[in-house]
């Protein structure tokens, strides 16, 4: 289900960046004898998004989160519910930062913690440290699910450019796997379908977007790989993005291809203010 949230995301990236400086254009024409409070206010903004996403594999996921951004300094707080056809819903929280340290350089943080809920548990973090068009990462999460427990390292690269005026991104990650024992001939699926946590070796995303005024067209294309060797999923889909005002309303619509066949995927996005 990443992917879907980078199809949705990879616009609003650009257009936070856009709104980011408009107000500071704005501010730097203001007048002269304007106070130090006022040009506080005018570098901090807010923002709130909500998106909902249903995945081939019977997963739907919930996310909300607001967002304060001052001085360089973006803060995430959230939460998320996901839910399955296997797979009871559960609540989780979602924080995140990144911190500027120039004019082409970015550390970016988020965490994911899903409290104890129906057997599982999770806890899921990554940094992200940006020069220019280059990013790279390390990721980590430990998933629970009674006596069964998921183990994951991961290190990433972040290539993003635009061409042609087409904003491009692509991101492959790799893992490293552990997954305690279980009775069940294939255990990885199992317990990905019990926890919507699917334990992947590695994954690419690759995302373009075109803006055409208020309207922006988006797509998407992922691929990643499961134990055993034969499990390939590949997912790809389009959508379509609308600026009205301070609002992004997103939508996309797509399909994957996994052992069970191909199924549709689709999402939903709203934001306002200072977009994620």
């Amino acid at each position: 289900m990443a992917a879907w949230r980078r199809l949705l995301c990879v616009a609003a990236l650009a257009a936070g960046a856009a709104a980011g400086q408009e107000e500071g254009d704005r501010g730097a024409a203001g007048p002269e004898g304007s106070s130090a409070p006022e040009e506080d206010a005018r570098s901090t903004a807010i923002g709130a998004s909500a998106q909902l996403s249903a995945s081939a594999r019977g997963g739907r996921e919930l996310l909300l989160a607001a967002y304060l951004v001052r001085s360089g300094v973006r803060i995430t707080a959230g939460g998320e519910s996901t839910s399955g056809a296997g797979a009871p819903e559960r609540r989780g929280v979602v924080l995140g930062g990144e911190l500027e340290l120039g004019d082409d350089a970015a550390v970016q943080l988020e965490a994911r913690v899903v409290p104890a809920q129906e057997q599982m548990s999770r806890t899921a973090g990554e940094a992200w440290l940006r020069i220019g068009w280059l990013a790279a990462g390390v990721l980590a999460r430990r998933t629970s699910l009674g006596a069964q427990r998921l183990d994951a390292l991961g290190a990433g690269i972040d290539l993003s450019a635009e061409i042609l005026g087409v904003e491009s991104a692509l991101r492959v990650v790799a893992w490293h796997l552990d997954l305690t024992a279980s009775r069940s001939p294939d255990p990885w699926t199992a317990f990905g379908r019990r926890t919507l946590d699917w334990a992947e070796q590695w994954q690419a995303d690759l995302s373009a977007r075109r803006a055409f005024g208020r309207v922006a067209i988006t797509a998407a294309t992922a691929m990643s790989q499961s134990p055993p060797l034969s499990h390939l999923f590949l997912s790809a889909g389009a959508g379509i993005e609308l600026r009205i005002g301070p609002t992004l309303l997103g939508a996309a619509l797509g399909a994957a291809r996994g052992p069970d066949g191909v199924a549709a995927e689709m999402s939903a996005r709203v934001a306002v203010g200072a977009l994620p």
